[in-house]
């Protein structure tokens, strides 16, 4: 099956219900799969009903596939789409505003906190499934989407240690920050995180400065910390590099800080 048909196959495939299972292709057209499996917002639904259209066009198909594609999507949608679930939390998304469309996901065991409702990590399971990849999605309120999800309190994570390359959260730390809970989420995401290894957070400019700064600052297994610009002028990334250490340094270490703070939190 040529590039161009596969694309086809994969973009029709995706949009019209939910990410397909994984395909055996190259990285490149794995990254188009997950770069088109869920819309950003409803007003983006058009945006994703044009590119496979377009695609169609480009790899001289039948003239009458767009119109039986359109059709098709608006059928679905209309009458099954209460039936499928959604989410304006995108694919895209957290692609973007967690700095990952250069991230090489293949082979990485990959950890979604605080997901909601969430794709991400559902889409990235089953598109990268053939390359070894596993990608969670935990929540303590809801029961996230895919066959990895878990229901679980991201402060007491069913996880064992040095598991994740990579752990990601959007928006959740936000509503943490300043508070005990907060910092014991991130002890979390650092115990199961690999030496080596990324925590990136998507969180309000300002929200992760205080308590949060102080507690990487020192932090045994935290090589380094940055913040990165995102697309919204109201939010940032905080990027944690880590370095890990043997884990009784960091049990140590979160408890003697707790205990010497005890007093900053906001709640």
């Amino acid at each position: 099956m040529s590039s161009r048909l596969q694309i086809l196959c994969l973009l029709i495939g995706l949009q019209l219900v939910t990410p397909a299972p994984a395909m055996e292709c190259g990285p490149a057209l794995r990254k188009v799969a997950l770069l088109t499996v869920a819309p950003l917002t409803d007003a983006e639904k058009y945006v994703y009903l044009a590119t496979p259209t377009l695609a169609m066009t480009l790899a001289g198909a039948p003239r009458w596939m767009p119109f039986t594609y359109i059709g098709a999507y608006a059928l679905i949608k209309t009458r099954f789409g209460t039936r499928v679930p959604s989410t304006a939390r995108g694919v895209l998304n957290y692609l973007t505003n967690l700095r990952l469309l250069d991230y090489d996901f293949s082979g990485k065991n990959i950890l979604d906190v605080g997901a909601g409702f969430s794709r991400f990590a559902q889409a990235v399971d089953m598109i990268y499934r053939g390359t070894g990849t596993q990608a969670i999605a935990l929540d303590k309120q809801v029961q996230p989407y895919g066959r990895n999800s878990v229901k679980a309190d991201a402060t007491a994570m069913p996880f064992k240690d040095d598991h994740f390359d990579l752990v990601v959260s959007s928006w959740a730390y936000t509503y943490w920050h300043g508070s005990k809970q907060g910092i014991d989420a991130l002890d979390e995401m650092i115990r199961v995180s690999k030496s080596g290894g990324q925590i990136k957070l998507r969180v309000l400019r300002g929200v992760a400065s205080g308590p949060t700064e102080n507690y990487l600052t020192n932090h045994p297994d935290v090589e380094s910390y940055s913040y990165q610009k995102i697309l919204t002028a109201t939010e940032q990334l905080l990027v944690i590099n880590l370095k890990k250490e043997p884990s009784t340094q960091r049990a140590s270490y979160h408890q003697n800080w707790l205990a010497t703070h005890q007093n900053t939190f906001e709640n």
